[in-house]
């Protein structure tokens, strides 16, 4: 904490100085140090007040004690003996700091009517809401948030990171590791390990002498009985009685723990676990509305698509907002003079084919998957109502595919199995599966097309004459399911 300037407290405040001026503040070495301490307060021998503090009316410091810079000890607040304050500390109004608490760590927040017991050890930017009360010889690491009206007993140990919800209670020697979150109303005897990254569901009961292992998972109104531990990384449902001994059902360890002859997902208890809920897919779930339609002297206008240009966003982004509209991508030069063009379904490593147009070389466009190109999102006007399933499935790069291999086929007719399956073109490359020969959307709707090359992870133009039929490529579909988090 700052130590100057500073003022140091030989007698009582109350004998020192009065407020002459009228300012609020009581005089003398206090207004030269920029602290203001009430004319009410009172000040115990040997108090120690940094610059630019506040010191409520009617505040009570005791002997010794250190009130850092620019910190602020509020309205008929409390603060013991010898207890050090650090730099921007808030301490509400009526709360009680007990004695000997060093919080020299600084940004301590008391609520009004808080309580902190003697003795404490708090790190910084530690907060306690309205009406919390802390029994002594704790120790709170940086960025513990306890919530309105927790009560923990004597010797509690929060890790950094640590946040309790409202109405928390907790019995004596409380052990909660960095990362652990209770939710609202939860309840732990005395004695209990709560190890670091878990969770305690609202209104749950965690008994005396429980421990609870890394990255667990305590369900709504759950008890955990006396005594119990609860293994790492392990789920254990809402509204459970969880003995350790079988009583309720694990739901991601593959055993029937319960005895009911329901294993993991399929047993009741686990219906609402986030381990039997995974991420839906949002295939198909928003419709598409075009804004035109870009035709072209394709083979007897097949290629003619209806379009949507949804704006700039990144290379994935876009896959997935025309996943959900049940669209391809498509940038083709014929669309408004290139006005249309954007992301394609080509991507080879962290780039991604955008703004096709035959060039005469075996090279176009390509981009940053991380940048911002026009997301066009098409589909063929050709198209029947519905949606056709596609046949696999790969997760790759973390996003979840489904696709499908349809084999040699003209670009028409690609082109149509794509709108048909609500997903885009895609060489096999783009979802790490790289090969030759796979079309990729990328014709200017005059017979201009593109191709994989060697090991797919290079494109070739190919072409046939004006109003003719393109050559038989390999052709593949596919639409991002779920999107990695």
């Amino acid at each position: 904490m700052s130590r100057l300037p500073i003022l140091t407290l030989l007698v009582s405040s109350t004998a020192v100085a009065a407020d002459v001026n009228n300012d609020g503040c009581v005089d003398a070495s206090f207004n030269a140090n920029t602290a203001c301490v009430a004319p009410s307060a009172d000040l115990g021998i040997g108090v120690i007040v940094g610059a630019g503090a506040v010191i409520g009316e009617r505040a009570s410091v005791g002997a010794n004690s250190e009130i850092g810079a620019n910190a602020v000890v509020g309205r008929s607040a409390t603060i013991g003996a010898r207890t050090v304050l650090g730099v921007d500390s808030i301490i509400g109004r009526a709360p009680t700091v007990g004695s000997d608490v060093d919080a020299s760590a600084g940004g301590l927040y008391v609520g009004y009517g808080a309580s902190l017991g003697d003795r404490c050890l708090v790190l910084s930017n530690v907060t306690l809401g309205n009406l919390v009360s802390v029994g002594a010889d704790c120790e709170l690491a940086t960025n513990a948030v306890l919530g309105r009206s927790v009560t923990l007993g004597i010797g509690a140990l929060l890790g950094a990171g640590v946040v309790l919800g409202p109405d928390v209670v907790a019995g004596t020697a409380l052990d909660l590791r960095s990362g652990v979150r209770v939710r609202k109303g939860a309840t732990f005897g005395n004695g209990v390990l709560v190890a670091t990254g878990a969770a305690i569901g609202r209104d749950a009961v965690v008994e005396t002498g429980v421990t609870v292992g890394v990255d667990a998972n305590v369900g709504a109104r759950t008890i955990i009985q006396a005594g119990a531990t609860v293994p790492q990384n392990t789920w254990i449902a809402r509204n459970t009685l969880f003995s350790g001994a079988g009583i309720s059902e694990v739901c991601s360890n593959g055993s029937d723990d319960d005895d009911d002859g329901f294993t993991d997902c399929d047993d009741p208890s686990c219906f609402d676990a986030t381990a039997c809920n995974p991420p839906i897919s949002q295939h198909n779930t928003l419709s598409f509305s075009s804004t035109g339609t870009a035709g072209g002297c394709s083979y007897q206008s097949t290629h003619a698509v209806r379009y949507r240009n949804l704006g700039n966003m990144h290379w994935r982004t876009c896959m997935y907002e025309a996943a959900k509209r049940g669209a391809g991508v498509q940038s083709t030069y014929q669309m408004a003079a290139g006005s249309q063009q954007g992301w394609g379904g080509c991507r080879s490593g962290n780039q991604a084919g955008w703004a096709y147009r035959f060039t005469g070389t075996s090279s176009f466009p390509t981009a940053s998957i991380t940048s911002s190109k026009a997301c066009v999102l098409v589909r063929d006007p050709r198209s029947p109502p519905g949606v056709t399933p596609l046949s696999s499935t790969r997760v790759f790069d973390g996003d979840t595919w489904v696709y499908q291999d349809y084999g040699l086929k003209y670009f028409d007719e690609c082109q149509l199995l794509a709108s048909n399956a609500g997903a885009s073109i895609i060489p096999g490359i783009t979802i790490g599966l790289p090969a030759p020969n796979y079309h990729i959307n990328t014709n200017n709707g005059c017979n201009v097309y593109y191709r994989t090359g060697t090991f797919g992870a290079s494109q070739e133009p190919h072409t046939a004459s004006s109003g003719a039929r393109s050559g038989q490529r390999l052709c593949m579909v596919g639409y991002i399911s779920i999107p990695r988090p």
